[in-house]
């Protein structure tokens, strides 16, 4: 599992969200700080002498400081998760979703974490966590600020049903294996009568047999398209209790209704669920 780090000020509750998930998840867990260059300028190119000394400087002092919050923090999750999975860290520079996306190839990562942008009145995918779902072809799972862990009991797989969904309940069933979770298939849709196509057809029973997951339900949320797509699965998702919003990156249409078409993503609201976002493989 490769974290993200978005901060030089180490946090703590998103390192042991991320610990508790490896381990449960039965994964390593590598932490990684990305030192990006836009924030940090470097001075401009023909500088020399103690300007480039002083940014230089100011890097090391950043650095510095992020090594020192994360071994502080090992030596506390030491104590306080004591059976947390092998951990590590270490220390890139260069532009987020670049680093990211290689690094994830280079480690073979299963999943890449992030921390989604805002406070406790909303929780949205920042740029940069967009650009890291665009970039690389692992699955991304941005969690909320200051977000406790808590077991994935009400997994909730927003959709408009492509025949690619299939294929992602089956990689999907994995996590909620380890949990015992209920999976709920929201199937977002402006056609009124789908509900009974869904139970003409054996919809829901089609999908436990081709992707071996037995609890498994399926739900309608009507669309008459003025409404907005991203608060109606925010609300549905805070009735039902769900504590993961699950999507397919390669289902565009769909998500471009939810994100919208800038860089930042307005998803999750007021309900601060973390997200999963899958890419479909290219193998597959």
């Amino acid at each position: 599992m490769l974290v993200y780090i978005n901060s030089d000020e180490v946090p703590e509750k998103y390192i042991r969200y991320a610990l508790n998930l490896a381990r449960d998840l039965d994964l390593n867990a590598k932490f990684l700080y990305v030192f990006d260059p836009t924030d940090y300028p470097l001075g401009i190119p023909g500088t020399t002498g103690d300007r480039v000394l002083l940014n230089r400087r100011n890097v090391g002092l950043v650095t510095d400081n992020v090594k020192r919050g994360f071994e502080d923090l090992f030596q506390l999750m030491e104590t306080e998760i004591p059976d947390h999975p092998p951990m590590d860290y270490y220390i890139e520079q260069g532009f987020p979703a670049d680093v990211i996306s290689h690094e994830s190839e280079k480690h073979e990562a299963r999943m890449i974490i992030t921390e989604g942008s805002g406070n406790e009145d909303a929780f949205y995918l920042g740029e940069t966590d967009m650009e890291i779902i665009r970039r690389t072809d692992r699955p991304v799972w941005v969690i909320p600020k200051n977000k406790d862990y808590e077991p994935m009991r009400n997994i909730l797989y927003a959709t408009d049903y492509q025949h690619e969904d299939i294929k992602t309940i089956k990689r999907l069933k994995y996590i909620a294996g380890v949990y015992s979770a209920n999976l709920t298939v929201l199937h977002i849709t402006d056609d009124l009568d789908f509900n009974e196509k869904i139970k003409s057809a054996g919809f829901q029973k089609m999908l436990v047999e081709k992707t071996g997951y037995r609890n498994i339900e399926v739900r309608l949320l009507a669309d008459n398209q003025a409404k907005d797509v991203s608060k109606s699965i925010d609300d549905y998702a805070f009735v039902s209790g769900a504590n993961l919003i699950v999507m397919l990156k390669e289902n565009e249409g769909f998500l471009h209704r939810i994100f919208g078409k800038s860089t930042t993503g307005e998803m999750i609201g007021h309900t601060h669920i973390p997200v999963l976002v899958y890419h479909e493989p290219e193998n597959e």
